[in-house]
């Protein structure tokens, strides 16, 4: 009789690993019984893994963050970073990510395991939205879930909750026209998207953005379901597209059914104005702001409450393979270092006023290949979020028509080279009085 993957890993680590013995009774993975294994692995390996606090959720409940190496604190070696639980209601990733990390634990003699933990250091954030995960299965639907989202912050309009995977800065307000796959938009407080009051509004965003820009992260990868696909940023200068593809076609050439990869625009930069597409994601701002080459993750089994065994099954053929080849990948890939380019001047075609969009040009001395704009307040809208050297036009901006005429908003310019040198460059606006069209 074949015997699963979850217990097989028990097996060697004294692991509890029933899900049927779960209370209240559920056919996933609940936080209560991630914690407890997590828990276990920490007390019986402490040489390899250990629990510290990534920070706290909105209703006040730990985020733990593990890490997992054979080499000291004090060392200075290759970090990376595995995320998942940003959405509770997608059950594929968090088993998946449960299971890898088991097995970096406790598989002490396989050589290509042991090569990882003694090459460098990787974090793992087993659950990001633990309230949003106990509301999802608190009450099972139908055998499933809730079908909840965002996390469980209580907004004034009386609705509940963000999506914490479109409260990050990069091109946070930038996907403000209404959706048709959907149905709404990201300023909707009551729809499955809404982006939040302002960029990283959120305990939980706010804790992993803290926690990628205070460590030297090489690469971060999100791990979602069920879209089926490998992401990256997809604007880049060639260097960095090449590293990006390398690291994406092979962790999709070690999956059975390959998943599609990112096909990316080498060398080209979103034309200016409002454009379509997912806006706030977690992968992009590490990598646009903090350098840390950041993917996305698609595990592909269709629906987000797919039956546990199939979701072992595809972790066996499509997601163990790809995560353990991210892994391999990331010594290789060049750290960020410190750059010397300076902001001369900047400012905008016309002025920036409630309603009103322009485009703002920074005036750069120094040597850069590419720039990448944020906006910390939700006053000022990073349209087109990336730029490339030699700058031939500026950034697109947009100020809401609730927006008050004199705020400042404050922002960043992140100025990069092919070297991997990184300027960052305070930048504010003030919004000027103008007539809304």
């Amino acid at each position: 009789m074949a015997i699963s993957l979850a217990a097989a890993v028990a097996a060697a680590s004294g692991l509890a690993t029933s899900i049927e013995a779960q209370d209240p009774p559920s056919p996933y993975l609940t936080w209560d019984v991630i914690e407890r294994r997590i828990d276990t692995l920490c007390r019986a390996h402490p040489e390899r893994v250990t629990r510290s606090l990534l920070g706290k959720t909105a209703e006040g409940r730990d985020i733990p963050v593990l890490r997992i190496s054979n080499r000291a604190t004090r060392e200075i070696v290759p970090e990376t970073l595995i995320l998942t639980g940003v959405h509770p209601r997608e059950q594929q990733p968090a088993p998946s990510v449960l299971w890898l990390t088991e097995e970096l634990v406790t598989r002490r003699e396989d050589p290509r395991i042991r090569r990882i933990l003694d090459s460098q250091v990787t974090w793992v954030v087993p659950m990001l939205n633990v309230d949003g995960k106990l509301f999802d299965l608190a009450l099972p639907v139908d055998g499933k879930g809730a079908d909840w989202r965002k996390n469980r912050r209580a907004l004034p309009e009386g609705s509940v909750g963000v999506d914490l995977n479109r409260n990050f800065s990069i091109r946070w307000g930038g996907n403000r026209l209404f959706s048709e796959s959907w149905k709404t938009s990201t300023d909707q407080p009551s729809g499955a998207i809404y982006e939040g009051p302002s960029p990283f509004s959120e305990p939980e965003s706010r804790a992993v953005a803290k926690f990628i820009e205070e460590r030297p992260l090489r690469s971060m990868i999100d791990v979602h379901s069920p879209l089926r696909a490998i992401y990256y940023p997809g604007y880049l200068i060639r260097p960095e597209w090449e590293r990006f593809r390398r690291v994406a076609e092979s962790m999709a050439a070690g999956q059975k059914a390959p998943y599609p990869v990112t096909k990316g625009f080498p060398d080209q930069e979103p034309k200016p104005g409002v454009r379509s597409g997912d806006t706030g994601l977690t992968y992009h701002w590490a990598y646009l702001t903090q350098g840390s080459y950041g993917f996305n993750l698609e595990i592909g089994l269709a629906g987000r409450y797919p039956p546990m065994p199939a979701i072992e099954a595809e972790y066996r053929a499509n997601v163990r393979e790809p995560l353990l080849r991210f892994l391999e990948a990331t010594p290789g890939l060049p750290p960020r270092e410190q750059g010397t380019v300076k902001l001369k001047s900047a400012g905008t075609d016309r002025p920036l006023s409630p309603g009103r969009e322009c485009v703002w040009t920074p005036q750069l001395e120094g040597e850069w290949d590419f720039a990448a704009l944020e906006s910390l307040s939700p006053e000022v809208l990073v349209q087109s979020e990336i730029r490339l050297a030699p700058l031939k036009t500026g950034f697109s901006l947009s100020a809401p028509r609730n927006a008050r005429s004199g705020s400042h908003a404050m922002g960043n310019l992140y100025v990069w080279d092919r070297h991997r040198r990184r300027t960052k460059l305070p930048v504010e606006w003030t919004l000027q009085e103008g007539a809304t069209p």
